[in-house]
């Protein structure tokens, strides 16, 4: 358990390291770093940004790499798939 814990914190320490270099670039550079990792790394990145940076940094970056990035902060996986199921149930409800 001892070495799950440290590469846990380990990971932890990379994540917060990413977010300071981030908030300390430009928005664009920011924006370019965001739209090229992972996705799921993006949006713990993005959780730990202050929102004004973040909001920055989604202004330069492009619309649909900017809006995966908004749904899962928003914890939206499928927003389309989502809705059709909430239609699907008001019909049935």
């Amino acid at each position: 358990a001892g070495l799950e814990n440290n590469q846990d914190q380990s990971k932890v320490d990379q994540v917060r390291k990413l977010v300071e270099t981030l908030e300390n670039m430009s928005p664009k550079a920011a924006a370019d770093v965001m739209g090229s990792i992972d996705e799921r790394l993006a949006v713990r990145t993005a959780n730990q940004l202050s929102t004004e940076k973040l909001s920055k940094i989604l202004s330069k970056m492009d619309v649909s790499r900017s809006g995966r990035l908004a749904e899962g902060l928003a914890g939206v996986v499928r927003a389309r798939r989502d809705v059709a199921s909430e239609s699907a149930s008001s019909v049935s409800g």
